[in-house]
């Protein structure tokens, strides 16, 4: 078994339980397999495999994150596609050895597992449960790019840059952030983006998340905004007054906004969002960016900032009617009593009056009361 430069005892152990994960095996024929293998270590920009290349094996990401590219004949790019950690790809080629139809490249510094028929041979008879497997994953797929199952999990690495005072309102900010995303997504890591991190999924929230802490008052490295699916920062009104601190924040904002998106969270230590502070922020720091409230204490509106970054946020759009309300409060129950949350809502006539009452915060309950108050 090979063992690539960086990758520790420890992390071979957590490679072997995503393995027998993926692959629906048991731990200990997990580190058969990974001995039966091949791991391959990539660093950022090298390349697996070409367009058209053999195909002779598949592999199981374990670490980083790989970059799919298809060009036309003409030579003009055709598609380009992301593979995370816990996803295979080559399953295909291996078992009809077609040429490989995208060639693959190292986004990030990653970590594979090569498995070739040799190796699933020497498997013994666990390697027909493998082989009955990736048809399984072979045949979703396909069920997938035809419309009838839902995609896999995105994985999103995220910047998070604090700049809220006082401390306590500080801290308690960022233990609200962390709580919010460990709610929506598999939170894999919450730390320094040069600390290493691998940990498996253990469960199915539908996405993963890497939320790396910087100080965005300095450059940031321009390895990490390459790695950076979005940059989140947090402030508060007290920030705003720090002219330095502003300078700095918005040289950033400009280093990142052609390359990824920006979040910027304002914390509010009142219960209600301070009056004519978006204006006042976008007088700093310009409109290259999308702007977010939260408010001190309010756990929902940190889960509301994780599905926006995130991209799980759910819309409602109420139709006009005057009867059609009191049916657009019914159903606004149904939601909620389905734990549904939602975080956009518009609305025409009877709707946009119905509209305003949820985006007011009202429960379904209230909303039905003064519908039944007022007609």
């Amino acid at each position: 078994m090979s063992t690539p430069a960086g990758l520790s005892v420890v992390e071979l152990s957590q490679a072997a339980a995503l393995l027998a994960k993926r692959l629906e095996i048991q731990p200990d024929q997990a580190h058969k397999l990974i001995e039966l293998a091949r791991l391959v270590p990539l660093q950022r920009g090298d390349t697996l495999f070409h367009q058209g290349d053999a195909s002779h094996q598949f592999y199981l990401i374990l670490q980083g994150q790989l970059r799919g590219q298809r060009m036309r004949p003409d030579g003009q790019m055709d598609l380009t596609l992301a593979f995370f950690p816990g996803e295979m790809i080559g399953e295909l080629g291996f078992f009809d050895h077609s040429p490989r139809t995208l060639s693959i490249s190292a986004k990030r510094d990653s970590v594979l597992l090569a498995i070739d028929h040799d190796a699933l041979a020497r498997f013994g008879e666990h390697g027909h449960a493998v082989y009955q497997h990736l048809i399984r994953v072979l045949v979703s797929r396909f069920k997938r790019e035809l419309g009838y199952a839902s995609p896999l999990a995105q994985h999103q690495m995220i910047a998070l840059g604090s700049l809220v005072r006082p401390d306590g309102l500080a801290e308690q900010a960022e233990l609200a952030l962390c709580a919010a995303f460990a709610h929506h997504a598999e939170l894999r890591r919450w730390s320094d983006w040069r600390s290493v991190s691998f940990t498996p999924p253990t469960t199915n929230h539908g996405c993963v998340a890497d939320v790396l802490r910087v100080d965005v008052t300095g450059a940031l490295d321009e390895r990490l905004m390459d790695d950076l699916d979005s940059m989140l920062i947090m402030l508060c009104a007290s920030t705003l007054a720090d002219s330095g601190i502003c300078n700095a924040l918005l040289a950033r904002i400009r280093q990142a906004e052609n390359q990824l998106p920006v979040w910027l969270v304002l914390v509010h230590e009142a219960a209600w969002v301070e009056a004519n502070v978006a204006a006042r922020v976008r007088s700093l720091f310009g409109d290259s960016f999308r702007l977010l409230h939260v408010r001190s204490g309010h756990r929902h509106d940190f889960e509301r900032v994780v599905r926006h970054v995130l991209g799980r946020t759910l819309g409602l759009v109420l139709g006009g009617g005057g009867a059609r309300g009191f049916a657009h409060a019914g159903f606004f129950r149904a939601l909620e009593e389905a734990g549904l949350v939602i975080d956009h809502v518009g609305g025409t006539s009877m709707g946009a009056l119905v509209g305003a009452l949820i985006a007011s915060g009202r429960s379904a309950s209230q909303v039905n009361d003064v519908l039944a108050q007022s007609f």
